[in-house]
């Protein structure tokens, strides 16, 4: 700023009170564009026309543009940058620039931005104190955030990824407590939890004990309706709300009579007991419970269903019932009389599943009882006990209480 190269011809009457010092020079230009009597005389106005009549000073101001000649003007305002943006300058930087009569703002604009200034103190800002602090605030804060915008980007991105794992891992727990349903558990294998017994009893070291028969009682009893085909009855009718929460006795419903059927499955559950026998007891008339017209000898047909896996009476109904793989036997009972069919090999574990229904001699009967596992009739409920008997085949080898002893050497 301290050589006169940077200067163009301007108009006369600019042009004539130009010096050749850079800094007077610069100073008058000021006062040129920014006085108000200047103003007035439409100093500043002229200039900006002249200048955007840039065909008036075309080879000045391409030779100027060639060499990289440093041409400054001053301003206050923003709005007289389309002054220099007409001669086609950008803008270099912003400096301090003491004047002869104190500070004053100058733009400085250069054809070339890599040229050095040689005196970096002879140029100020167009800004005033304040707007330049504010100005060199938002840079600082600017450098300041810039890292933290990008640790900022990355931790969303880390967020956001665990986010959709976390939902990937939600949806398959989810899917997999879907297809982890009562069919599947079904599917699974009984296993054995008399591990060595059968080893035990093989190695001809131990005798078998013989026990009494013992009762064991329907896993399901439900009904099934040929007048309402798709109905599914409901199970648990005797649960009730106590003060410490839903109870459920042990009862079981047998409910015969000319479109009512019952559905019962067993399993057979004892090591060693696998001599079985359906058998059927009913109330005496001292019982005083009314479960069938006249209290007389009452007949069913049992029918062995074709399953071997457990139902769920929460879907069962007379469309969706298994189909009678064969016809098992007829029971028949008076009051308080037990009758049973003839016993057969029933293998632990194993699922054992019959329809009950009026035998066909008699398609009108009608039975209709309740029956706990302890073998007491209930008034309140009218309880029957419809229930198997084991008995013990001398040929099979019951389950008896060993000396721990007596274990370890038959499992050698």
């Amino acid at each position: 700023m301290t050589s006169p190269q940077y200067m163009v011809k301007f108009p006369a009457f600019v042009n004539h009170c130009i010096g050749p010092t850079g800094k007077t020079d610069s100073w008058w230009m000021h006062q040129a564009m920014v006085r108000p009597d200047r103003q007035r005389q439409g100093i500043a106005r002229n200039l900006i026309n002249l200048v955007r009549e840039e065909r008036l000073y075309a080879n000045s101001f391409r030779q100027a543009k060639l060499k990289g000649e440093t041409l400054a003007c001053s301003t206050t305002t923003p709005t007289n940058a389309l002054v220099y943006q007409a001669i086609g300058f950008e803008l270099k930087e912003k400096r301090d620039m003491p004047s002869p009569w104190g500070d004053w703002p100058l733009y400085v604009f250069a054809l070339d931005t890599t040229m050095r200034d040689q005196e970096p103190e002879e140029s100020i800002a167009l800004l005033n104190e304040d707007e330049a602090h504010e100005e060199l605030e938002k840079r600082a804060s600017a450098k300041i955030s810039a890292p933290q915008s990008k640790w900022s980007s990355w931790v969303s991105r880390v967020v956001c990824l665990l986010i959709l794992v976390d939902l990937a891992v939600y949806l398959y727990i989810f899917r997999s407590l879907l297809v982890l349903s009562d069919d599947v558990l079904n599917d699974l294998e009984f296993r054995n939890p008399y591990i060595g017994l059968n080893e035990l009893y093989a190695s001809g070291r131990v005798n078998a004990s013989r026990y009494e028969p013992i009762v064991n009682e329907p896993r399901i009893a439900t009904q099934i309706s040929s007048v309402e085909p798709d109905k599914v009855f409901p199970e648990d009718e005797h649960r009730w709300l106590s003060t410490a929460g839903t109870m459920s006795p042990l009862d079981r419903h047998l409910h015969v009579s000319s479109n009512v059927h019952t559905i019962l499955q067993f399993r057979a559950m004892d090591y060693g007991m696998e001599r079985c026998a359906l058998a059927l007891r009913l109330p005496s008339d001292r019982d005083k419970q009314d479960w069938a017209p006249g209290n007389g000898p009452v007949s069913v047909d049992v029918c062995a269903l074709g399953v071997d896996r457990p139902l769920d009476p929460r879907a069962l109904s007379w469309a969706s019932r298994p189909s009678c793989r064969e016809p098992f036997g007829t029971l028949t009972a008076g009051p308080g009389e037990e009758t049973r069919l003839p016993a057969f090999p029933c293998s632990w574990g194993t699922l054992y599943t019959y329809e009950v229904a009026c035998a066909s001699e008699s398609p009108d009967c009608q039975l209709d009882v309740w029956a706990n596992r302890n073998g007491t009739w209930v008034p309140d409920y009218l309880t029957d006990l419809l229930h198997w008997y084991c008995v013990i085949d001398v040929r099979v080898r019951g389950y008896q209480r060993l000396p721990l002893r007596h274990c370890i050497r038959g499992l050698r």
